[in-house]
C-alpha cells in the first residue's frame, strides 16, 4: 500500500479546469492506492470494491490505533522494519482473497441486520 498527498490549488476562483486538475490530480497520485487529500479527506483506489473496502477499513483501524497510542503520553517503539516489511508481504500476499472474504462477512452482517441496504 502506498500513498500520496496531492496538494495545490484550483484556477480560477472557484471552477478549476477540469482537464488540467484531473491531469495534476493524478500525476500526484503516481502508483499510490491511498491517497490524502488536503481539506478533502481520503479516496481509497483499487480494481476491486472490495479491496478498496478492504484498505480504506484498515487505514481506519491504523489510525484509530495510532490516536489511542499516541494517546498515552508515552514514547512509541517502533517495531523493527524488516518485521514490518516480512508482515506486509505476507498480508499483501493474501490481500485480494481477504478483501473478498472480509466484504463478504460485512454484507452478512448487513443482511442480517439492516436488510433494507439493498434497496
Amino acid at each position: 500500500m502506498t500513498t500520496a498527498a496531492p496538494t495545490g490549488r484550483a484556477s480560477g476562483k472557484n471552477s478549476p479546469d477540469l482537464d488540467t486538475e484531473g491531469s495534476r490530480i493524478a500525476n500526484a497520485i503516481g502508483s499510490a492506492d491511498i491517497v490524502f487529500m488536503r481539506h478533502h479527506g481520503v479516496m481509497v483506489l483499487s480494481d476491486s470494491i472490495a479491496k478498496a473496502w478492504d484498505d480504506l477499513y484498515y487505514l481506519e483501524r491504523a489510525c484509530e490505533v495510532q490516536v489511542l497510542a499516541l494517546s498515552t503520553g508515552r514514547p512509541i517503539i517502533p517495531i523493527d522494519a524488516e518485521l514490518a516489511r516480512k508482515t506486509g508481504a505476507q498480508i499483501m500476499g493474501e490481500a485480494a482473497e481477504a478483501a473478498d472474504l472480509h466484504l463478504a462477512s460485512i454484507r452478512r452482517q448487513l443482511d442480517r441486520l439492516e436488510p433494507d441496504y439493498r434497496s
